[in-house]
Parts: structure tokens; sequence; C-alpha cells
């Protein structure tokens, strides 16, 4: 069934987050492209200008997304951005390792929301708001009031009904954007619409913002820190700089409160802070899911959804993702139309080449899950990355752990750059090295005490 935009057609969009956003960017420099005079309604009642418009993300923007966003000529503007990030350290139970970005690379950490629950922000520094304005300032329009149920007519032929309790009002559009988010209850009750959808399978990460002593400026500076350490049901967890906050952020099955407060029991976690720093009784924290598969049938005629309510790459980089899935909603959108065909055909068959990319990805956080509490194997990893004599093995060390831990490359390059005989060959010979010593070690150590409990019982008969 051939279903296309036509001149002047209105177009809803659920959201108004990153994925809601981007939708319309991308809605309104194509249709302008086209000559084509479309109207765009973004439906939120957050309006991003306190804290508790959060939208529950780490707020790292990629160095990938920051290019696209210039083609755009959407700059993000100093007081959005919280820190320029400089780079990375890698902290393990062996040592430390420190990973610069790129000369060539961007990275910077941002607020979702105005700031924490707790701050008071004496301007916006919400990314989220910003990028909501951009949207509007290109002819999008903003209705602050959410959604509260969807009607699909009897015949594709029809426009698509998008309720507001809030307002008692029926809205009619000719193609309407799911750009909700995994994180809300409309997923819910999109579920019990009778299209087949279903919201993709997800991990209960955990994250928290503690107030930033200027004690730990020197510490932290500009870096982000990736604790690879064995600890009970977390795959890792990392340390985010801002202004006047350090953004926790846990990755695990289901991370609890209690798991996030423990983290700071850790040696190398409190080698960071004041000895007399206390853990603040008062703090933002939250409990967001990440996607950790692709939606079933996330289209319908006239209806697509974007955003990791659909799609995200694998415990990466959701605003990219949101970037991306908007985009090529959109392209299918103009291009092929939108009925279910032209969705299922064109927009959800890319989805799904982009997750063949985050099933390399979860073989590769198996591995990393399985072995990080095996000291051998992060001795090696540790030496291969750091004081390695071999240049070309230390560079891919590091080109795997940064891409695993930053996002910066796709996970199938990553696996390339892993499964190499030679960097095998090496890795090998470093574990067996590694286990040597620690067998060599622990004879030591046997042999000491040996040695001191035949001299306690010398010193004893005489």
């Amino acid at each position: 069934m051939d279903l296309f935009l036509r001149d002047g057609a209105r177009v809803g969009i659920i959201g108004g987050g990153p994925a809601g956003s981007f939708a319309a960017i991308h809605l309104l420099a194509i249709a302008a492209s086209l000559n084509k005079k479309i109207k765009v309604f973004i439906f939120d009642k957050k309006d991003f200008t306190s804290g508790s418009g959060c939208n529950f993300c780490a707020g790292i923007l990629s160095n990938t997304l920051i290019k696209e966003l210039l083609q755009y000529n959407i700059v993000i503007p100093p007081e959005i951005i919280q820190r320029e990030i400089k780079g990375y350290y890698y902290e393990t139970i062996e040592g430390t390792a420190y990973f610069p970005k790129p000369s060539t690379s961007s990275i910077c950490s941002v607020f979702r929301a105005n700031g924490p629950f707790i701050s008071k922000e004496l301007y916006n520094v919400s990314f989220d708001y910003f990028l909501l304005q951009e949207a509007i300032k290109r002819g999008a329009h903003k209705i602050d009031s959410n959604i509260n149920k969807i009607v699909f007519p009897s015949s594709p032929q029809d426009q698509v009904s998008l309720y507001s309790r809030e307002q008692n009002t029926y809205y009619d559009f000719d193609l309407v954007f799911g750009a909700f988010g995994i994180n809300t209850s409309f997923v819910m009750e999109l579920e019990k619409s009778g299209i087949g959808y279903k919201a993709p399978q997800y991990l209960h990460s955990g994250q928290a913002e503690i107030p930033y002593d200027i004690s730990m400026d020197k510490k932290f500076h500009d870096d982000i820190i990736i604790f690879i350490i064995p600890f009970k049901d977390l795959y890792f967890f990392s340390f985010t700089p801002k202004a006047k906050y350090l953004t926790v952020t846990a990755i695990g099955p289901h991370v609890t409160r209690a798991m996030l407060e423990k983290i700071f029991t850790i040696p190398q976690v409190m080698k960071y802070f004041p000895k007399k720093l206390r853990f603040p009784l008062e703090y933002c924290h939250c409990h967001p899911k990440i996607p950790i598969t692709v939606a079933k049938n996330p289209y319908y005629h006239r209806f697509v959804i974007v955003g990791d309510a659909c799609w995200s790459r694998y415990l990466k980089d959701g605003i990219t993702s949101a970037f991306y899935t908007s985009k090529f909603g959109v392209e299918c959108a103009f291009k092929y139309g939108i009925s279910l065909d032209a969705f299922r055909d064109r927009y959800f068959r890319k989805i799904i080449q982009l997750d063949k990319d985050n099933t390399v990805g979860k073989i590769l956080f198996k591995v990393h899950n399985r072995f990080k509490g095996s000291q051998a194997v992060r001795s090696s990893l540790f030496s291969m990355a750091t004081n390695y004599t071999n240049k070309k093995i230390r560079e891919n060390t590091r080109y795997i752990l940064w891409g695993l831990f930053t996002g910066d490359y796709s996970y199938k390059k990553i696996m390339k750059k892993a499964i190499r005989i030679s960097f095998i060959m090496h890795f090998i010979i470093n574990i067996i090295n590694a286990y040597l010593r620690i067998i060599f070690d622990n004879l030591s150590k046997i042999n000491k005490k040996n040695k001191f409990r035949i001299i306690k019982k010398r010193s004893k008969v005489h």
C-alpha cells in the first residue's frame, strides 16, 4: 500500500526529549529541501527548566553526535557544556591507565534536565531544553501536555489520533513519531494497543549525582573514570565530572541504591575523595532502564517509534542512537512512504542491521564480565595497554579498551582488533606469564609463612 506525506501534512511527535527534537529537526530540514510544507507538533509536559525534567541519562555527548549536529548548524553553547572531556582513566586493581582522547575528537558532559533534582541553577543548563528550542526555532510547535492514548484508524487512509487527558482533546495527524522513551508509562499503553508492539528487553542501571567538592577537582579534572573492578552484579561503573556534580553510573542487571553507595567503600574509589568526606544524605539518584534488544513491531500505518523505545546501541551512547533512529525514520517517511510496509521494509530493516553490531557487543561484554575477576587476565590487559614494549600490540589493546567503554568505534571494528592472531598470541603469552607469577608469589608467601613458623618453634624450644 502506497502512503506518502502530502504537502501540508500534520506530524505529531510524542515526547520532547532528544529523539523527539531530532525527529522534528530532521522532518523540517528534509521538508524544506523538498519544498514541502508540513506542520510539526511536539507533545511533552516537561519543560526541562528544572531538575524534575531529568531524562535518566549520564549525559555524555559523543564525538560522532557533536559532528552530526554541526551538519545541522547546531552548536552547543558553553553554558550547556558542563565539562569538555580530555580523556578516560581506566581504574583496575592492578593500577591506573590513562587514555587521552584523540586530538581531533570532541566529547563533553551535559545535564539532560536543568541540573540534578536538588540543584538550583541560575540559568538553564539543560541539553534537552536547548535541543527542543532548536526544533522550535526551525518551525516545530510545542504543546505542553502528555499524550495518554493513541487511536489507530480502521483504514490506513485515515489519520492517527492522539488523546490528551489533561486537555480532554483528540489531535489528528497524518504521521506520528513515538519518541516517548523506554522509561515512560506510555510503553505499556502502546503494548496494549493491538499493533503488536513489544518494548525492548532492558537492564536496570543505577545513576547518582553527587555534589562536587572543589577539593576533588585536582583528582578528576576533565576526565571520565571507568572502574573495571570485580563487583558482584555490576559489569562496570564510571564517574563523569560536571561543573558542580559528579555523575556516578553503574551498569548491571539490576542496580540498587545500596549498590551505588557501596561503590564508595572500594579502595580504588576512595583514593579519589578526601578521607573525611561523608556520603551525602540527600542526593539525586535514579535507576533507568537500558534497552539491550530491539523492539518488536515498532511501526504501523502512519506511525513509527524512534529512540530507545525502539533500539539503542548496547550499553552505549543513547543520545546518538536517538539521533540516528529519528533520522532513519524521517528519511523512510519521505523516500518510501508512511505505510506499515514501508516502515517495516525500509526503516526497521535498517535498525535490524544496526542491531547486528550489538550482537557483537554482547559477546565482547560477556567475555569481559566472565574474565574481569581473573587477576591474570586483568594484569595482562593492563600491562599490554600501558608499558608493553611492542608498540603495535599496545596500541591495539588501547583501541579495544577505548572503543569498548567510550562507544567511539563499532563493536565489529573492536572485535576485528581483538581476534587478530598477533594480539591473541601476545595475550595468551602474557596470561601464562601472569599465572606463573601468581603461582610463584603464592609459593613465596607459603615459604615465608613456613620459615616464620620454624623460627617461632625454635624460639619456644630455646
